[in-house]
C-alpha cells in the first residue's frame, strides 16, 4: 500500500500527465491540418510536374517522424519527450538525394 501511495505522489507522474494533456491537444487540434496540407500540395505538384516535391517528401517524414515520436510519448512507450525537448530529427536518417 506504500508503493501505491509513493507513485500517487510522485511529482514526476503528475508532471508527465500535464505533458501528455499539452501534447495529445497539439495532436488533436494541430496535426490533421497540417497532414491535410502536405498532402494536398503533394498531389497538386505531381499533377503540374508529374512527381512529388522532394522538399514536401522531407516535410512530410519529419512531420510523421514527429507523429511517431509524440504517440509513443504519451502512450509511455518512451521516456523521451518530442520537440521541443527534444531534437525531431533525431532518429531521421538526413542523408537525402
Amino acid at each position: 500500500m506504500n508503493n501505491l501511495k509513493d507513485n500517487v505522489l510522485n511529482p514526476s507522474h503528475w508532471i508527465r500527465l500535464i505533458f501528455i494533456i499539452i501534447y495529445a491537444v497539439v495532436m488533436y487540434i494541430l496535426f490533421f491540418p497540417i497532414l491535410l496540407l502536405l498532402v494536398v500540395l503533394q498531389f497538386i505538384c505531381a499533377l503540374i510536374f508529374g512527381a512529388p516535391n522532394g522538399n514536401l517528401t522531407r516535410a512530410s517524414n519529419v512531420f510523421g517522424q514527429y507523429i511517431l515520436q509524440t504517440i509513443n510519448f504519451i502512450t509511455y512507450n518512451s521516456e523521451e519527450k518530442p520537440w521541443p525537448f527534444n531534437d525531431i530529427n533525431s532518429n531521421i536518417d538526413n542523408d537525402f538525394d
